[in-house]
């Protein structure tokens, strides 16, 4: 299995190989990441607050750059406009960005630091280094970090699920699933934990959660259509049709939910509890 991050969704891709792995967000407005940015996506804002023109005109190339997904280019840009502004926040953190997207996980981490350090106040920063220690694989470290996001800014769905799929991969699921359901409505909070059951291979819970997650909402469309895909792959592995979300590879994907704008998190009065984990 692998976990692949696409700008404003996560998906679980269930293939024939068993291994789990995360790419990060080439988004531009913003981690599910996982989820940066804004509204239902774990990538970065942009809140550049422009100086003279001149230094508008320099991170403006480098941000241009970067949205016309010219990576390496704007990774160079983006160094040479920190050599004359070394405490540009936003220049700082679209670099880190950038590092994160090419793996360059360290050096991300260097400079998201840094950025935080100049603001520390800042949410998203914490939430996109919380991101940048997942992908490296340094859990604890993901969830300081993402546990500082929350604490930043409360009321922000996108930072409770970051940190309930970072809980969930750390095993520890009760607690997960308390931080999905203060993203979101109950079914969405079964249906992500169902997805951290798949990333493990645990087929069966998986399942239970979803149907849990129908029990909630008999009208989740996304949780009838996982259960759809894992009956229909138990039946005939070889058989298998997902309405074009099947790659060249034959991988099949089972998208992460996140809460729509305005949708309330879920109360303690739930269908199902937390302690059917296990």
């Amino acid at each position: 299995m692998k976990l692949v991050h696409i700008c404003s969704k996560t998906f679980l891709a269930i293939g024939l190989a068993a291994c789990i792995g995360l790419q990060g967000c080439s988004s531009m407005t913003g981690l599910v990441n996982w989820k940066k940015g804004d509204g239902n996506s774990i990538s970065s804002r942009f809140f550049f607050k422009p100086g003279n023109d001149t230094e508008q005109k320099e991170f403006s190339l480098a941000y241009g750059l970067e949205a016309s997904g010219k990576l390496d280019e704007a990774r160079a840009a983006y160094r040479v406009f920190l050599q004359k502004k070394p405490d540009h926040i936003e220049a700082l953190h679209r670099l880190a960005l950038l590092e994160d997207q090419q793996r360059r996980h360290r050096e991300a981490q260097k400079l998201y630091a840094r950025a935080i350090q100049l603001n520390p106040e800042q949410a998203q920063l914490f939430n996109d280094l919380g991101y940048s220690f997942y992908l490296s694989g340094d859990l604890p470290k993901a969830e300081s970090a993402m546990g500082k996001a929350v604490a930043l800014s409360p009321t922000t769905a996108r930072f409770h699920n970051n940190l309930g799929l970072i809980l969930g991969q750390m095993g520890r699921l009760d607690e997960a699933l308390a931080e999905f359901r203060q993203a979101g409505s109950e079914a969405d909070a079964q249906y992500n934990l169902a997805f951290i059951y798949s990333s493990q291979g645990r087929f069966g819970e998986a399942t239970r959660y979803f149907q849990a997650a129908l029990q909630s909402d008999p009208q989740h469309e996304l949780a009838r259509r996982a259960l759809e895909s894992f009956t229909r792959f138990e039946q005939d592995p070889h058989d298998i049709d997902v309405d074009g979300e099947m790659d060249e590879n034959g991988v099949r994907y089972v998208p992460y939910v996140e809460p729509m704008p305005g949708s309330q998190p879920a109360n303690d009065q739930t269908l199902v509890s937390a302690q059917m984990a296990g």
